[in-house]
């Protein structure tokens, strides 16, 4: 009783000096506040006010949208370890183990809403970093405490994992806003805690429900939550996070909770033609990370067409157009960087090496990727032509496959060069320009061969390479076609690298994009000018050997 006693003593005098501490701070807040609006505003005009809207509905989380109070004293205050103790002496006097995690959960919101506050006004990034800090490790004190719970099927649990579910999908929306705003040197830990609180998001639930039970839980948390007609897209992009940290097991649960949010996003895309229109505005204009949203865009256009060949052209037509809106973005993003970087350049030492050699890998990245995003254009051009022709018009699948292929190798470049990955960005580029240029060069065999005698044969070759392509591009994997044009490279096992090979049979020598190479060719150490002549010297085939295991040359 003495203890209780002398706890609610303790608690009564935070109480009081918070209060004041409170008052003060809130004045000064008040002032800060108007000067960092004043600051901030950028643009406001460029954005649709309709568009500005619907945005501020799926960005904008308030501390009133998880149950807690605004925050006045934060961070950097000289009483703010008054709060500190506070929470430690709540902490000690809650014994239940549910109780306990609901009180980490409230500790968590109010810790994000001050990091916001923070990012708002003072944006210290030493001061940042330490709230993230804090702000990770109540994260960690969930989990740490739901495991101690024994009791996992209870009234009282449902209520916590309802409303732990529903914050911690608006913590991924508020960090991601809170990106935006913070110094470069800041966003690191922002991404960091992004992956912590994801995992919580992954770990916690299935401490005491199924997957598919979870599977349920997140969609009607998702669909629940205020949010625009477009609020679904964020939503999926928090999925296919939480794809990749939950286990083997929920991973399909989660996999059908994308395609199920992907049917709501669609028919609201469908609802009506301004609606796609808004839509295409609305990726122009939202925040957060581009290259999230190239992927989720993607994502998009492959379940579109995956689940029904006869999709609406509404929504591929939004599809594409928020795909080129997108690009367009992450290229202003590439041009602001490298504008950057000369700025910095004339600062630089430039008898540094290990600049000077940076800077050159990124120069030649840049301009692989300018040469690719030239043949895709070129690929595009000719199919465009050879679609024209009623002969050719049905057998032109795989260049079709080949050119989306090397527009999503390219939107890749482009956003490991806006990540500095200029390697990666080189292989990329490369890759793409080799898929590019395998599209011409089926387009132009199609056209050669369309008035000769054989037209049969080479129509029915042509659509066997079509039907590899297809099923190579679907299922990730490496065609073993003996001609280099049908090749699509396999990304998930196969390093985007550049590979020198050799064909057997003609002695022909060309670069691929990765270190999978095609049956009958095998891996040399460089292609000489001479090794493209058929009279080139043959290497002789060992029939009992793996082609592409044969030693380099």
């Amino acid at each position: 009783m003495n203890k209780i006693f002398k706890s609610a003593v303790i608690l009564s005098i935070i109480a009081i000096f918070t209060f004041y501490a409170d008052i003060s701070l809130a004045q000064t807040q008040g002032n800060n506040d108007n000067i960092s609006n004043n600051a901030t505003t950028t643009e406001p005009n460029e954005i649709p006010e309709e568009i500005q809207v619907i945005i501020n509905e799926d960005e904008n989380i308030t501390a009133n949208d998880l149950e807690i109070k605004e925050p006045t004293l934060l961070p950097g205050n000289p009483f703010y370890f008054l709060k500190n103790i506070g929470r430690t002496l709540k902490s000690s006097v809650t014994f239940s183990p549910i109780k306990k995690a609901e009180l980490k959960l409230r500790f968590t919101n109010e810790r994000l809403m001050e990091i916001q506050k923070i990012a708002e006004s003072n944006n210290d990034p030493k001061l940042l970093e330490k709230a993230l800090d804090k702000y990770g490790q109540e994260l960690k004190k969930i989990k740490e405490t739901t495991e101690k719970i024994s009791e996992k099927n209870s009234e009282k649990n449902e209520t916590f994992l309802n409303k732990f579910i529903d914050n911690q999908i608006k913590h991924q929306k508020l960090l991601e806003k809170i990106g935006e705003k913070v110094p470069k040197e800041v966003f690191e830990k922002i991404q960091e805690n992004q992956q912590i609180a994801i995992q919580t998001l992954s770990d916690v639930p299935l401490m005491f429900i199924s997957a598919d039970r979870f599977q349920e839980k997140i969609e009607e948390r998702m669909e629940n939550q205020s949010g625009s007609d477009f609020k679904n897209f964020r939503n999926l992009e928090i999925l296919k996070e939480l794809e990749g940290k939950v286990p083997d097991a929920a991973k399909n649960a989660i996999k059908r909770a994308q395609e199920n949010t992907f049917k709501r996003l669609n028919e609201k895309i469908e609802e009506k033609e301004n609606t796609a229109e808004n839509f295409t505005l609305y990726i122009k204009h939202i925040g957060g990370d581009t290259e999230k949203h190239m992927d989720t865009i993607n994502n998009l256009e492959t379940i579109n067409d995956l689940r029904d060949k006869n999709a609406s052209m509404v929504v591929k037509n939004a599809l594409e157009k928020a795909r080129e809106i997108n690009i367009g973005r992450i290229k202003n993003k590439i041009e602001r960087m490298e504008m950057d970087e000369k700025t910095e350049e004339t600062t630089k030492n430039t008898d540094d090496e290990k600049y000077e050699k940076t800077a050159t890998f990124q120069q030649s990245s840049k301009e692989q990727i300018e040469k690719a995003a030239l043949m895709i254009e070129k690929a595009k051009a000719n199919f465009e032509s050879a679609k024209n022709n009623s002969a050719l018009s049905d057998k032109l699948n795989s260049a079709s496959i080949l050119i989306k292929n090397a527009q999503i190798h390219l939107e890749k470049a482009r956003m490991a060069y806006v990540k500095e990955s200029f390697g990666e960005a080189f292989g990329q580029s490369n890759a793409a320009m080799h898929n590019a240029n395998n599209a011409i060069g089926i387009i132009a065999k199609l056209e050669i061969n369309k008035n000769s005698e054989d037209e049969k044969d080479n129509d029915s070759k042509n659509e066997d390479g079509d039907e590899n392509i297809e099923d190579e591009t679907n299922n990730n994997d490496t065609t073993k076609n003996d001609d280099p044009t049908t090749i699509i490279d396999k990304e998930q096992l196969c390093a985007q690298v550049i590979t020198p090979a050799k064909n057997q049979k003609t002695g022909e020598c060309r670069e691929f994009p990765t270190a999978c190479i095609p049956h009958e060719w095998y891996k040399v150490r460089a292609c000489e000018k001479n090794q493209t002549d058929p009279n080139y010297p043959i290497r002789p085939v060992d029939k009992n050997s793996n082609t592409n295991n044969i030693p380099v040359e």
